[in-house]
């Protein structure tokens, strides 16, 4: 029951990453896989659960829903890729990132990026060399866009826009 996927032309071929449903004992959560194909889309590897790995916080994967990929080519031929992620038991998501290789498997360390909660859409993109992302969120009623963007280790965070209007997503 694979749905959501996000296809990219990558170094060597073709990544594709997508959610679709876990079942772990009696527990069912949505997971992020991962599948590559080296013939333009004729053959895929088998797919990798990409985001079974612990959470940033040393938490099973299971205990989580993650949805929603992004993925982004940039900075010559480095992979990033964003989601959403938001414990089984509540629908209060965060957005977080990290680095994979072409293949779509992990290349470094999970990082949290929002602390809003109810963060949703992730949306990576490359400017001026420096690597971008966008999210929306909903609390107390404001719709709000953040924009992080990456400086060397660290990210730095702008609330772009906080609107009661229901024009946002």
């Amino acid at each position: 029951n694979p749905i959501a996927p996000f296809l990219l032309p990558v170094k060597g071929g073709d990544l594709v990453v997508y959610q679709a449903q876990y079942t772990q004992s009696n527990l069912i959560s949505v997971q992020l896989y991962s599948s590559f194909s080296k013939d333009g889309g004729k053959s895929w590897t088998k797919p990798i659960l990409f985001s079974g790995k612990e959470t940033a916080e040393g938490e099973n994967f299971y205990n989580y829903t993650n949805q929603n990929p992004y993925i982004l080519s940039a900075k010559g031929d480095e992979v990033y890729i964003a989601w959403e992620r938001s414990p089984f038991y509540s629908t209060n998501s965060d957005i977080y990132f990290a680095k994979i290789t072409e293949q779509g498997a992990y290349k470094g360390q999970i990082e949290k990026i929002s602390n809003t909660g109810f963060a949703s859409k992730p949306t990576l993109f490359e400017f001026n060399g420096t690597i971008n992302l966008f999210w929306f969120t909903t609390t107390n009623g404001n719709r709000n866009v953040y924009l992080a963007q990456k400086k060397g280790a660290w990210w730095e965070e702008t609330e772009v826009i906080s609107s009661k209007s229901a024009a946002l997503p």
